[in-house]
């Protein structure tokens, strides 16, 4: 009985010792898509800009040029909720402004590995959708 009630304790004593999945989530690093036709990677910087490599092309980071104007693109992350979310936000240097130029959610599959859902605006997805869900790999 003895041996029951240590074994119970120390079992209770290491699951509340469990980090959750989402608590600490660093994004920073290359990610190649490995299931998308148009991305083909996203680059997330650890000054918080990100840029997407496409086919022929790279758009966001630092700085971008867009129908004239001098931009960058960011990212923020919040990881406080179940999915992850995720928005990335298009700043005009010229004028100030910024807008969300793609919002999202995250899921981390494993350290290297996580599923992306993005959309373009409009409303965040609640869910992921297998049929746009990016898979990216570090």
């Amino acid at each position: 009985m003895k041996k029951i009630i240590i074994l119970l304790t120390i079992s209770t004593l290491l699951i509340s010792f469990k980090i959750p999945s989402n608590s600490y989530f660093n994004i920073v690093g290359k990610w190649k898509t490995t299931n998308d036709k148009n991305i083909k990677s996203i680059e997330f910087n650890a000054d918080g800009t990100a840029s997407f490599r496409m086919t022929g092309m790279t758009y966001g980071g630092e700085q971008i040029v867009e129908l004239g104007s001098n931009g960058s693109i960011s990212f923020i992350i919040d990881s406080s909720e179940i999915p992850i979310k995720i928005d990335f936000i298009k700043r005009n240097f010229e004028t100030g402004e910024t807008s969300n130029f793609l919002i999202g959610i995250i899921e981390r599959i494993e350290k290297n590995v996580i599923k992306i859902q993005l959309e373009h605006q409009v409303k965040r997805p609640s869910g992921f959708n297998d049929n746009e869900v990016i898979i990216l790999e570090r």
